[in-house]
C-alpha cells in the first residue's frame, strides 16, 4: 500500500485520478478515514474491531448522509404552495376554533419555513451529497484493497 495512488489506482471503479488527488499514499487515505471514523462513530472505538469493520462503519454512516442530502438536494418543492392552498381551505371551515385556527396556522408556518428553506439550500444538499459520494468511493476502494491485501497474505 506504500506505492503512489495516482500510478497505483488508474482504472478502479472507472474514477477519474482527480479523486485520489488529495491523498499521497493509501497508507495515507487510509489514515485520514480510520481518524474520521473515530469522529463519525465514536462508539465503535470501545469495541475491537479490524480497520476493514471501521471502514464498513464508516461507509454506511457516509452512505446514509449522502442519502439525505441527496435526496434534499434532488426534490422536487413545485408542490409546497398547493399545500398552501389546501390548508387555507381547511382553515376556513366554520367548525374550527380560532384558538386552534392560531395553533395551527402557527405550526404549518413553521412547517413551510422549514421547506422553504431546504428548497432555498437544494443547491447546498446537492453539493455536500457529492462529497459524501466521493468519500464513499475512497472507502470502498480501501475496504476492496485491504481485503484484497488480506486474501493475498492467506
Amino acid at each position: 500500500m506504500e506505492e503512489n495512488l495516482s500510478n497505483q489506482q488508474k482504472g478502479i471503479d472507472d474514477a477519474p485520478d482527480a479523486m485520489y488527488n488529495a491523498f499521497e499514499s493509501d497508507e495515507e487515505m487510509l489514515k485520514f478515514y480510520l481518524t474520521m471514523n473515530r469522529f463519525v462513530n465514536p462508539i465503535t472505538y470501545n469495541l475491537e474491531k479490524t480497520a476493514v469493520e471501521r471502514l464498513e462503519d464508516l461507509h454506511k454512516t457516509l452512505a446514509m448522509f449522502g442519502e439525505l442530502t441527496g435526496s434534499i438536494g434532488t426534490h422536487s418543492y413545485n408542490g409546497v404552495d398547493n399545500m398552501i392552498k389546501g390548508f387555507g381551505l381547511y382553515m376556513t371551515r366554520s367548525e374550527i376554533s380560532i384558538n386552534s385556527r392560531y395553533e395551527k396556522s402557527t405550526l404549518a408556518a413553521y412547517h413551510f419555513q422549514f421547506l422553504f428553506h431546504l428548497a432555498e439550500n437544494r443547491a447546498y444538499a446537492k453539493r455536500l451529497s457529492g462529497m459524501y459520494n466521493s468519500h464513499i468511493c475512497k472507502v470502498h476502494y480501501l475496504i476492496r484493497k485491504l481485503e484484497a491485501d488480506a486474501d493475498s497474505h492467506e
